[in-house]
C-alpha cells in the first residue's frame, strides 16, 4: 500500500519490523523480515473472510476488482521461512517474497465464489471516494496514540478502569450503515493495486522459489471450506 497511507495494520506492521531490527543490532536475537502480500490456503482470513461475506450479501469489488492480488500460499510462506533460518549470512535482511501468478482480485474472488455456487457476475462493483476522517475516527487516532498510553499508564488503576468503561459506553450504541456491501479505505487500495513487489532478492539470497502449484493450492483450499462446513458446491 502507499507510505502515505497510515493505516493501523500496516503502521504495527512496520513498528514490530523496525522493533526486531533494533533487539536484533543489540545482539539479543538474529531476525530476519519476510514481507508477504495476502496470504491465502486453507484457514486464511482472506479465504473463509470472502466466504463469509459472499455468503452475507456483503462481498464487493472496488473498480470491478481490477487491481493486482499480490497473493501467496501459506506453503509458500512457509517455505519461505524454512530458508529464512537455515541459509546463512542473512541476519538482518529483508526479503519480499511472492508468486509467479498474480491474479486480478476479481479472478480471487471468483474462485472462492464459484466454490459457493455463486456467479463473479453477482458480485456488486463499490465506488469509494476517501473522505475526511470522522471526529470518532479522530478521536480514535488519539486514543491509541503512545503518548497518550503513556499517559494513562500512569494514572491510578481506578482511574483507568473507569475511564475504559466511559469509553466503552460511549461507544455502545448502534451505529446506522447503509444496507449492502460497503467499501472502506484499505478495500479500496487494495483493490486498486497496481505494483507488483518484486522478490528477486529472495530468489538470488535464499534460493527462493515458490512450491504449491496455484491450482493445486485452490484444490486444498477449497477442501478446506467444504471441511469447515461451507456449502461447497465446485470442488
Amino acid at each position: 500500500m502507499p507510505r502515505d497511507q497510515r493505516l493501523p495494520y500496516n503502521l504495527a506492521k512496520r513498528e514490530a519490523e523496525r522493533r526486531l531490527f533494533k533487539l536484533a543490532e543489540r545482539g539479543k536475537v538474529e531476525a530476519v523480515a519476510l514481507r508477504p502480500g495476502i496470504v491465502w490456503g486453507p484457514r486464511s482470513q482472506w479465504i473463509g473472510g470472502l466466504a463469509d461475506a459472499l455468503l452475507g450479501g456483503r462481498a464487493g469489488l472496488v473498480d470491478a476488482g481490477r487491481g493486482v492480488c499480490n497473493a501467496i500460499h501459506v506453503d509458500n510462506v512457509v517455505h519461505a521461512v524454512r530458508l529464512a533460518a537455515t541459509v546463512p549470512g542473512v541476519a538482518g535482511e529483508a526479503f519480499l517474497i511472492g508468486e509467479h501468478e498474480t491474479p486480478s482480485w476479481r479472478t480471487f474472488t471468483a474462485r472462492v465464489a464459484t466454490a459457493l455456487g455463486m456467479s463473479i457476475e453477482a458480485i456488486p462493483t463499490l465506488d469509494f471516494e476517501q473522505t475526511p476522517p470522522t471526529l470518532q475516527e479522530r478521536v480514535d487516532g488519539w486514543r491509541q496514540s503512545r503518548s497518550v498510553q503513556r499517559a494513562l499508564e500512569s494514572l491510578p488503576r481506578p482511574l483507568r478502569m473507569g475511564l475504559a468503561a466511559a469509553w466503552a459506553a460511549s461507544g455502545a450504541l448502534p451505529q446506522a450503515r447503509p444496507p449492502g456491501p460497503q467499501a472502506d479505505l484499505e478495500m479500496a487500495l487494495l483493490h486498486r493495486a497496481t505494483h507488483v513487489p518484486n522478490w528477486e532478492k529472495a530468489r538470488r539470497v535464499l534460493g527462493y522459489e515458490p512450491i504449491m502449484p496455484t491450482d493445486e493450492g485452490w484444490r486444498r483450499t477449497i477442501a478446506w471450506l467444504a471441511f469447515a462446513g461451507y456449502p461447497v458446491t465446485v470442488t
